[in-house]
């Protein structure tokens, strides 16, 4: 079977995350894959067979071109059976590059829809992309219920059959929330008395401090709610594109209870730090945050938004406010802060619910069906 090449292909080094362990187990079961994103230190630590080629994430028709050309050398080289291609600009030039090739089976796997917030002439041009890609792809995936339900209500595919693979998610519960050891216990009072926090009612949010993450939304409501002794813990970088508003950053940057810590490899210390998670997001594919969130036993507040909604129990690990509203918001994050047992009941429920549910080898065990699926029925040819 290793004579069959599985390529995945993503935009961006930073990507190659949200395949965490899937190339490795895919050859550790057989299957010759490997991976192509563009160079970057994401790229240089990864340890699986890797090809790198330089793809940027905004529109640029040159150096589009370019890449495209490099894959179409590449894939007439190496004859790919299967390429799996996620992220915008990685799956427009994938299933191009595919297509004119011959591979015969392009999976899009489709991990959000940057479209969902977009209006005017950018909506059009996007849901003219996705048309493409969806079209001349010969297999999708969502990695999420809600996502799936998303694309066939906007009516992108035509018809086509969409699968989601176990629970959804992008790639399953990161193993390392599988266990909450002494060390993590110890980081995560060090971490609360080097930020002031030990004493504190935390907010925690992790992820793009952006537009598109509810940032706007959580600030505003976070500072005019004054709660006593509350703060808001954010951790992630500030993006300059789909950038928050100038009063937002503002008040990150000059609210005493406001601690911007910006971006974390290790995050287990500090969702322990939290009593609440806050996940506003206007979209998402998934919301892998929000299930570490609650495999360290931490109750999440969370949007209805595409993705999201597919990530907490309602009432039993978290509850969920209308998406962008921010009095159903303000209405929640105070009636959680002034009820210890209802976040204690949420948090005996959070672990147990997402490690039933969104155990990691489910989904890289359902990837790894369906691409011995597609090799034999190829074969049997």
């Amino acid at each position: 079977m290793k004579r069959n090449k599985i390529i995945h292909i993503v935009t961006s080094d930073k990507s190659l995350i949200l395949m965490d362990g899937q190339i490795e187990y895919l050859r550790k079961n057989g299957l010759d894959a490997s991976v192509i994103s563009s160079p970057g230190k994401h790229y240089d630590n990864y340890d699986s067979p890797k090809y790198s080629i330089s793809m940027e994430r905004e529109i640029n028709l040159v150096s589009d071109i370019k890449s495209l050309i490099k894959l179409i050398q590449y894939f007439r080289k190496v004859k790919p059976v299967i390429i799996n291609y996620g992220t915008p600009k990685a799956s427009l030039l994938g299933a191009l590059a595919g297509l004119i090739t011959g591979v015969p089976n392009r999976i899009y796997t489709i991990r959000g829809l940057r479209l969902e917030t977009m209006t005017g002439k950018k909506l059009k041009l996007f849901e003219f992309i996705e048309k493409i890609i969806l079209s001349i792809s010969t297999e999708i995936i969502a990695i999420s219920p809600s996502l799936k339900n998303k694309i066939e209500q906007l009516k992108l595919t035509n018809n086509k059959e969409i699968s989601v693979l176990g629970n959804g998610s992008s790639n399953g519960l990161n193993p390392v929330y599988l266990e909450i050891n002494d060390q993590d216990k110890q980081k995560s009072k060090t971490i609360a008395k080097e930020l002031s926090i030990e004493d504190k009612f935390v907010f925690g949010f992790v992820g793009r401090i952006n537009q598109d993450k509810g940032i706007n939304e959580l600030v505003e409501v976070f500072t005019e709610l004054e709660l006593n002794n509350a703060v808001l813990l954010l951790i992630g970088d500030i993006e300059k594109s789909n950038k928050v508003k100038n009063v937002t950053l503002e008040k990150i940057e000059n609210c005493n209870e406001i601690i911007h810590v910006g971006h974390q490899s290790n995050l287990k210390p500090y969702y322990l730090c939290m009593d609440i998670f806050v996940f506003p997001t206007h979209r998402e594919g998934f919301g892998n945050v929000s299930i570490e969130a609650q495999a360290m036993g931490v109750p999440v507040i969370c949007s209805n938004a595409t993705g999201a909604i597919d990530t907490i129990l309602e009432k039993h690990t978290g509850e969920f406010f209308q998406t962008n509203d921010k009095i159903s918001l303000k209405y929640i994050m105070k009636k959680m802060y002034e009820n210890p047992d209802l976040i204690k009941l949420y948090s005996n429920k959070s672990r147990p619910f997402v490690l039933s549910r969104f155990d990691r080898e489910i989904i890289q065990h359902s990837l790894l069906e369906k691409y011995i699926s597609l090799i034999e029925s190829r074969n049997i040819k």
